[in-house]
């Protein structure tokens, strides 16, 4: 944490809060010779925009919808290739101890929306999303997140509905 910061009290909050207080995806998962086409199936019927990518039952990697789109995908469609081919490989995994505002640094760091949790003991338990993060936020401070206007220094002319 930066000096900062560690001025901003949305960070100090973080820091006290562990990677376990929040509620993860749990982890959806193929080996590395898993076809591209079979992954995007099973992301698009699991609604999810990732997939943890694995070799001999270890982490090798990630594969999410930014990997399709930039690595993957072509003008003659999906290649009929393994998914290891495309994966975002070795990515950062953080253990669920750690504060979220470390994994906060790791995914904006990593320029990443997705991070593998871990306990150490079963492995990777979960993923971090960005979208988690913020869900954590707005029941951590439902008054700061859920009531801010869009504009905060907007004020109408009219009432609404007139």
């Amino acid at each position: 944490m930066t000096r900062k910061q560690a001025d901003m009290p949305i960070y100090r909050e973080l820091a006290h809060h562990p990677l376990r207080s929040v509620a993860l995806d749990p982890p959806l998962s193929v080996t590395a010779d898993t076809s591209l086409r079979a992954v995007v199936d099973t992301m698009r019927n699991s609604d999810t925009d990732y997939v943890l990518v694995t070799k001999e039952e270890i982490l090798a990697g990630i594969f999410t919808e930014h990997d399709l789109l930039n690595r993957a995908a072509n003008p003659d469609g999906i290649p009929d290739a393994p998914v290891g081919k495309f994966m975002s490989s070795d990515p950062t995994v953080l253990d669920v101890a750690r504060p979220i505002g470390d994994a906060l640094d790791a995914m904006a760091e990593g320029h990443c929306r997705h991070l593998p949790i871990s306990d150490g003991e079963r492995g990777c338990i979960g993923v971090l999303t960005s979208y988690n993060v913020l869900h954590f936020l707005a029941e951590l401070l439902p008054g700061s997140i859920l009531n801010l206007p869009p504009r905060p220094h907007q004020t109408t002319r009219t009432p609404d509905g007139a």
